[in-house]
């Protein structure tokens, strides 16, 4: 990977100066960072599905992840609703038109509101069959995490954010799939395939409160609407490109 170099005047900075740098930091770096694993044999796959049928299940949710570490000890999580998103419903078309279009499945079914209970096997609902069923998730990376190093963890979808000294550091955009695919009649994971990809972004999180010693739980970071709204195609889009490089890799398309 090349490193991009962004060289300033060697005139000092003022205080509104340094704190703007991780904006202009966040437009010259632009780059779209990818990690991936995969734990099954496309060829293996490839050959006991072909003819088969398949459910195709998303357990991403509806909702849009916020973290915002500021110090080793002080930090503020949580998530905020985005039904309009659909997220679901696009990463289960995007699967679901992928396999119809290779005309190798025997019938291929979207199914809603299943998810894997502990590491147990997805269950189908009553009068329901399928042969094989994918499962895509939400899938989380840490300890050093991705995007800063750190012994925090990311997942899913969703914006993280880290501070120092005062500044906030170049802000972070991810998407983070799992997808496990099950033999339904064996009752067991044939493996899955995940990646993580992250890319600068200039949208900031704000404060939901501060950090309270003697609270359990830390606030939820703010964000604005506009800005919210302005993440969703970015967002969106890299989740039908990592959606449909995973299927891609799993040997279910040849």
């Amino acid at each position: 990977m090349q490193t991009l170099s962004v060289l300033f005047p060697t005139n000092r900075f003022n205080v509104a100066q340094l704190r703007s740098l991780p904006k202009y930091l966040a437009i010259a770096t632009a780059v779209v960072v990818a990690t991936a694993c995969a734990t099954l044999d496309p060829q293996a796959v490839q050959t006991q599905t072909r003819g088969k049928s398949i459910a195709v299940v998303s357990a991403l949710g509806s909702n849009l992840s916020l973290k915002w570490v500021a110090t080793a000890f002080t930090s503020e999580e949580g998530e905020i609703p985005v039904p309009a998103w659909e997220i679901d419903e696009m990463a289960t078309k995007t699967v679901s038109t992928m396999l119809l279009a290779t005309q190798r499945y025997s019938t291929v079914t979207v199914y809603k509101g299943i998810s894997r209970v502990e590491n147990a096997v997805p269950q189908l609902p009553t009068g329901a069959q399928a042969d094989y069923l994918l499962l895509i998730e939400r899938h989380t990376r840490g300890n050093p995490d991705p995007m800063f190093g750190s012994s925090d963890s990311f997942g899913g979808l969703g914006i993280a954010q880290r501070s120092l000294l005062g500044m906030v550091l170049p802000r972070k955009a991810h998407v983070g799939i799992s997808i496990e695919l099950f033999d339904l009649t064996a009752g067991k994971s044939m493996g899955s395939v995940n990646e993580f990809e992250h890319w600068p972004t200039t949208v900031e999180l704000k404060s939901g409160g501060g950090f309270n010693w003697k609270s359990d739980k830390n606030p939820v970071p703010r964000i604005d609407g506009r800005d919210l709204a302005e993440l969703q195609q970015p967002i969106t889009t890299r989740l039908v490109k990592v959606v449909e490089g995973l299927i891609g890799k799993m040997g279910l398309l040849r």
